[in-house]
């Protein structure tokens, strides 16, 4: 069976006798923290009945037409209106039958302050982070990072939760799904390869030394997409977010073909551009001023802002 068979269903297998941390019924909501129009995705904050202060964070996404069965669609449509035409150009609102009317929800709890700042409804900044920046902010921040934060990796890491869902394994890395995308259809992939070292943090520790497992990883993904999913090197997008939402070295990994808001300019680099820098100068991202894209409820943003504001 290749990749291209893997549906939802197949991770609720895998997830057999695991309890979600909360009742469903006992969320109360409290507000919409973000609402994006574009990829038909609401955040919602609310809180455990009766305990205020256990948060918890939904996330709704419209889910993707199954393409197997959608000649069918309008064959028990439940409700066809029609309210616009221009020449050949009609619009139509309808109510679907069911199975074309699912809806993915994702649950966070209990939601730390940091998470629910993140799915907030934010304005964004460019700034520039100079290698002095990163040395006298960036760095800092990340040092002091309780390990906490990122717990949830090395869970992966050493086998504790997520075993079931890795595709490859070496000796310097894991790849497997990415769990915030769907991955029904074969061209919608989207993995993670999380490097096994922990003292990778993030692009600024690249250099030299690290040639070798930059293109590893590069080699034994795309082997693996090429027997799993007969997919090309071409038909892939390998790129690294900086600065990235949790500071463990890890690559992304998804087609070519579709449109996605992580790879969005500054903020998503090139994975190939990356080796190829570093081929030219061992230290490049040592001494690169970076452009970054900031929101306004990022924890660094105020310092960054404020050191940016005095050079």
């Amino acid at each position: 069976e290749t990749e291209k068979g893997r549906s939802q269903k197949d991770i609720s297998s895998n997830m057999e006798g695991i309890k979600p941390t909360f009742e469903l019924s006992s969320f109360c909501f409290e507000r919409i923290l973000n609402s994006d129009h574009e990829r038909k995705i609401i955040y919602l904050l609310g809180h455990t009945q009766g305990h205020v202060d256990d948060k918890v964070v939904l996330k709704f996404e419209k889910g993707n037409f199954h393409e197997e069965e959608i000649s069918t669609i309008l064959d028990k449509a439940a409700k066809t209106e029609h309210f616009f035409q221009n020449d050949a150009f009609g619009k139509f609102n309808m109510v679907l039958d069911e199975k074309y009317n699912w809806t993915l929800m994702e649950t966070i709890h209990p939601a730390p302050e940091k998470l629910i700042r993140k799915y907030s409804a934010q304005e964004y900044f460019s700034l520039r982070e100079t290698p002095e920046l990163y040395q006298k902010i960036t760095k800092k921040f990340v040092e002091e990072l309780p390990e906490k934060h990122i717990s949830w990796v090395y869970n992966i890491l050493d086998k504790k939760s997520e075993s079931e869902f890795i595709k490859v394994e070496t000796d310097h890395f894991l790849l497997l799904p990415d769990m915030k995308y769907n991955h029904d259809q074969g061209d919608n992939f989207y993995y993670l390869a999380l490097v096994k070292r922990r003292d990778i943090k993030s692009l600024r520790d690249l250099n030299g030394s690290h040639l070798d497992l930059l293109n590893h990883i590069k080699t034994e993904s795309l082997k693996f997409l090429k027997k799993s999913l007969n997919v090309e090197e071409n038909q892939v997008l390998m790129f690294v977010h900086y600065l990235p939402s949790y500071f463990h070295f890890h690559v992304h990994i998804t087609c070519s073909t579709k449109e996605r808001k992580n790879t969005a300019i500054g903020r998503a680099i090139l994975y190939s551009d990356i080796i190829d820098n570093i081929s030219l100068m061992t230290d490049y991202y040592q001494k690169k001023t970076i452009e970054l894209i900031v929101g306004e409820h990022d924890l660094m943003y105020p310092a960054l802002c404020q050191v940016e504001k005095q050079s």
